[in-house]
């Protein structure tokens, strides 16, 4: 019997189980095919076609990898640099797993179809070092990078359990916006920081940009808090107003 139950909770088949049937579901991790050694809070280099991205594992990590863990994916602004951004993923402390992908080391995330790409194959071969929880991984970022993990989530929606982003944009304007709400399969979480005196950003824009999402079902909490683009309050808004979100919960289908 309990090799039984444990068949049932963790292979993606038909199994009879006592007297009922269970669905066949894929399950929400899997131990990886090429686990990569680690120090809790240190960041760790792996590379995909290329590219070189960044990780930082903290300790509530399980060291044997057979307990699924949950991700933030975080993109940086222009001029910034993934392998300094890692620290704005994740810290030792954290309960999640961060990803700052390479691609774009101190330049903007210009093309964003081919950027999408780079961040998706980098979670891709994130699954392969550790046991990632499919249903609980987040994106966001600052700026430029932003605006690219809404791109990303809206065309890869079924991938992503919600967004959290800062001082930056849903989309550049009211047809890109409405090309992420067709291309989203579903309506995922957002969470989103703006500096009202931000002057890459108009207020006036990304407020108009999210009432769209509003009024296409997107569950939206848009913060706003006095500043600028980028200043002495920025990180202490994000860490303390838009970062907490990481922990409600949220699932992808």
């Amino acid at each position: 019997m309990l090799i039984r139950a444990f068949l049932c909770l963790t292979l993606a088949v038909t199994l009879a189980c006592g007297d009922d049937d269970v669905a066949d579901v894929a399950p929400d991790g899997a131990v990886p095919t090429d686990p990569l050694e680690f120090e809790p809070g240190d960041a760790l280099q792996m590379r995909a076609n290329g590219i070189t991205h960044f990780v930082l594992v903290p300790r509530s990590y399980d060291p044997t990898h057979q307990t699924p863990a949950q991700v933030f994916v975080y993109l940086h602004g222009c001029g910034g640099a993934s392998s300094d951004d890692v620290y704005a993923a994740s810290n030792i402390d954290a309960e999640w797993i961060g990803l700052a992908p390479g691609g774009a080391e101190g330049s903007c995330w210009d093309n964003q179809s081919a950027s999408a790409k780079i961040v998706m194959d980098a979670i891709a071969e994130l699954k392969t070092h550790f046991n990632i929880d499919r249903r609980r991984i987040h994106i966001g970022g600052y700026s430029s990078g932003g605006d690219l993990s809404y791109y990303t989530a809206f065309r890869n929606a079924s991938a992503f359990a919600g967004v959290l982003s800062y001082n930056s944009i849903p989309a550049y304007s009211a047809r890109s916006m409405q090309d992420g709400i067709d291309a989203a399969s579903w309506k995922l979480n957002i969470v989103h920081l703006s500096q009202t005196e931000d002057g890459v950003y108009a207020i006036a824009d990304v407020r108009a940009r999210f009432q769209t999402l509003r009024d296409a079902g997107f569950p939206v909490n848009h913060i706003e808090r006095p500043g600028a683009h980028y200043d002495d309050n920025t990180t202490q808004y994000r860490n303390s107003l838009v970062y907490p979100h990481l922990e409600d919960g949220w699932r992808a289908p």
